[in-house]
């Protein structure tokens, strides 16, 4: 079966219908912005998005994005609703991380900082705990903060009757 949209070979179901990868992702964003009450772009709107988009890479981070989430989940093409009321294509790694800075700070950070995911403080990368399985490199909450969660978890885990931290 074709895309309902463009007839080229359907490959993505979704709803009863069959789409090419960028057709039914340009749904799905749409289906979400609409649930999240968001503003809902046209298809019209999304295909001038996809044109600026030099490359097919995530305009913040350059990574190349990809269509679905089995191809590269951090690097699926996603829609960023931004505070200032722009819409733009994001990859999933630097759209998740915008929803954690304040206002739309994420696209002025200088390397070097970052934002506390509890505490809200943009501090540089030294008062945060290393992470290697992350981008940045470090925990997403700052050193403090690290520190009240750990201590209130052993408290936690203490009022169960269990001490022995080296088990953990």
């Amino acid at each position: 079966m074709n895309c309902r949209w463009c007839k080229l070979e359907g490959v993505m179901s979704v709803g009863s219908g069959l789409y090419c990868l960028k057709h039914g992702r340009f749904l799905k964003m749409r289906v979400d912005a609409k649930q999240k009450g968001k503003s809902v772009p046209s298809y019209e709107q999304l295909e001038k998005f996809l044109a600026d988009l030099h490359n097919f890479e995530c305009p913040h981070c350059h990574r190349e994005m990809c269509w679905q989430r089995k191809d590269g989940p951090n690097r699926v093409l996603t829609l960023q609703h931004d505070r200032s009321g722009q819409i733009r294509f994001l990859c999933f790694a630097c759209n998740t991380a915008h929803q954690f800075d304040n206002g739309d700070e994420f696209y002025n950070r200088t390397d070097g900082t970052k934002t506390c995911r509890d505490c809200g403080h943009k501090l540089p990368l030294s008062g945060f705990f290393k992470d290697r399985r992350v981008k940045t490199g470090v925990k997403p909450y700052c050193k403090q903060c690290a520190n009240v969660r750990t201590y209130a978890w052993r408290r936690e885990v203490a009022y169960l009757g269990k001490t022995d931290w080296k088990a953990y």
